[in-house]
């Protein structure tokens, strides 16, 4: 979020839109995982995040606690949008499965290490 929330509260100020926040996860948050909670960086990041994440026009969240956590602790009233995939998305079957990665080893032979040479690449994958 830093230093995205401030260049979006001005870009919508600028272009007279509206700043809606999709709420994840906090950075000060995951900032805490490389620095104390008392640290002087999270501290100023948590206030930076909360302090503009009020000025929000709206908010998106994926969770109902991510929801009750905003309004209870930083006054910042959220509605819940679950995460989902549409329904159209399925397990693909071993076919397409197959047809996939038959398209990719032909487009990125490089990355996938592949030679060309069917009994080398076999001993590279030690299926032979």
């Amino acid at each position: 979020s830093i230093p995205v929330l401030l260049i979006a509260r001005v870009a919508s100020y600028l272009r007279s839109a509206k700043l809606i926040i999709d709420w994840h996860n906090f950075g000060y948050s995951i900032l805490q995982l490389s620095f104390s909670p008392t640290h002087p960086i999270v501290r100023l990041a948590k206030w930076y995040e909360l302090t503009l994440g009020r000025t929000s026009d709206g908010n998106l969240c994926v969770t109902e606690a991510m929801r009750d956590f905003l309004l209870k602790n930083h006054s910042i009233s959220a509605t819940v949008v679950y995460d989902r995939p549409p329904q159209f998305f399925c397990k693909a079957s071993l076919e397409k499965q197959h047809e996939l990665f038959v398209e990719l080893t032909k487009k990125f032979p490089d990355q996938l290490g592949i030679t060309g040479d069917l009994d080398h690449d076999l001993n590279e994958l030690q299926l032979n």
